[in-house]
């Protein structure tokens, strides 16, 4: 049987506000349809047109001492259907972010030649704009206090779970679409 969501489970889904979510539904750039005076969402539906509001493919870059997760990050960036790179050092990193662009980073804090609020300071001001998720098994430290300053996108405590993951770049992702 097909899920159908109201307009709070819609927006609790794609972790967008309801307001946006209404003026999509005026402008009709979202599938949608009423039961009485109420909007309902199909998750087939509303997952197809996701997958079509991302017209291409993301250029991702991990960053993390660990292989392990540089392995596991690659491979749920792989089934998104994106390009992932990792780094397991700073210096590796800074040269991979100054020779190339990335859509998104993931940003361990805890490297072991350069800090990672370091980098964050220098990919911040080479590109204000740029999308920085923070993944780090210490989210009450001192560095987590001076990386929060910088403004990343976003922090994700480890060990993470893939639909964590998943759901984050399916947010971030498609959230450029409703800015237009």
């Amino acid at each position: 049987m097909e899920k159908i969501m109201t307009l709070d489970e819609l927006s609790e889904y794609l972790l967008v506000p309801k307001p946006t979510l209404y003026r999509l539904l005026t402008q009709k750039k979202i599938p949608a349809f009423k039961v009485g005076n109420q909007w309902r969402f199909s998750v087939e539906l509303i997952d197809n047109w996701l997958k079509s509001q991302i017209n291409s493919v993301k250029n991702i870059l991990v960053v993390d001492d660990e292989a392990i997760i540089c392995l596991n990050l690659e491979k749920i960036i792989k089934a998104e259907g994106h390009i992932p790179t990792s780094a397991q050092s700073g210096e590796e990193a800074e040269k991979l972010i100054n020779n190339n662009n990335y859509d998104l980073i993931f940003l361990d804090l805890a490297l072991p030649d350069i800090s990672g609020v370091e980098i964050l300071k220098s990919v911040k001001q080479k590109n204000p704009d740029q999308s920085v998720i923070i993944i780090t098994g210490f989210p009450e430290s001192e560095l987590m206090d001076q990386a929060l300053n910088l403004s990343p996108l976003s922090v994700i405590k480890k060990p993470f779970k893939k639909e964590q993951i998943q759901q984050l770049m399916k947010r971030i992702f498609s959230f450029s679409t409703f800015q237009t």
